[in-house]
């Protein structure tokens, strides 16, 4: 699922993406918000200085989505 997200140079065709700081993540790690058809999927990352590569990977889950939420 992860190729699909990411290519080698970082986020790539999302329909809907934004960066936002989240106190709830430390310094350096942004969260992303997609909108993919009828759910959104939180993406919080943690940047290397060039920002293409990805050192760690959180998913938060909408309610939306509680069969795939089971899934992970």
């Amino acid at each position: 699922m992860i190729p699909r997200f990411f290519n080698k140079y970082g986020i790539n065709k999302f329909t809907h993406l934004f960066f936002r700081d989240n106190k709830l993540l430390s310094n350096g790690i942004y969260c992303i918000e997609l909108t993919l058809n009828t759910f959104k999927l939180f993406i919080g990352s943690m940047f290397q200085d060039n920002r293409t590569k990805f050192t760690k990977i959180f998913y938060f889950m909408n309610k939306k989505a509680p069969s795939f939420q089971k899934a992970l």
